[in-house]
């Protein structure tokens, strides 16, 4: 068994994460980056930055709490053996997420494009759902090369006629085939990952992303015909 020291938390400036822009109610899913020593002997030391979500906190004393955290795996490479230590990226994340028009009327169409950076290992099985929070309604992202991921929404005829909330989430999924998996996805809502005003969880089983993509529609009334 190895060793391993976390030093401190450091921040990514190539990421914009949700939980930069609103304040978290609660500690719990909160991620970002530790910087940790890892060692064993007979193998090399890795030193650098890797992974780190919050889970929650216990208690130690009666004033005194220490956090309770999942990090990404870090992998040693054994002495002499030519390769170099690291820790492989787990969880990518959304960098940008765009709707066009932002404003539309009802019964238009808003094409939705999020850039996503997802962790190499993602493999085949990757999904990406938008979910209009108003509506309820589901969207299938389709990948349209590189980073990027798009779908079609629709800005409903009758409305309502206000600001629809849009979340987004990137998952593997577990089925043997890669398909489509609602029980997964309910799971998933279950634990706040589509609901912007909770933190976002931990599900490495699931998720590909440290964050969820989120944009908001302002559908107003379409222009009466003559």
């Amino acid at each position: 068994m190895g060793s391993y020291a976390a030093e401190q938390v450091v921040g990514d400036p190539d990421e914009d994460l949700e939980q930069k822009m609103k304040p978290l109610q609660s500690s719990r899913g909160a991620t970002g980056q530790v910087r940790v020593r890892v060692w064993k002997k007979g193998f090399q030391d890795y030193t650098g930055v890797t992974g780190v979500y919050l889970l929650s906190s216990i208690r130690m004393e009666e004033d005194k709490h220490a956090p309770l955290a999942l990090t990404d795996a870090v992998h040693l490479a054994r002495s002499g053996s030519g390769l170099t230590s690291s820790a492989p990226v787990r969880f990518g994340w959304f960098r940008r997420v765009e709707a066009d028009p932002a404003v539309a009327p009802g019964g238009s169409r808003v094409r939705l494009s999020a850039e996503i950076t997802l962790p190499r290992e993602a493999g085949t099985g990757v999904w990406v759902i938008a979910r209009n929070l108003t509506t309820r309604k589901d969207y299938v992202m389709i990948h349209a090369g590189g980073d990027l991921w798009q779908a079609d929404l629709d800005a409903p005829e009758k409305g309502p006629f206000r600001n629809h909330e849009i979340a987004i989430v990137a998952y593997r999924s577990p089925l043997e085939d890669g398909g489509r998996d609602r029980g997964a996805e309910g799971r998933l809502e279950r634990q706040g990952a589509f609901d912007p005003k909770k933190p976002f969880p931990v599900d490495p089983a699931l998720l590909l992303c440290r964050n969820r993509g989120y944009t908001v529609v302002t559908v107003t009334r379409p222009e009466k015909r003559r």
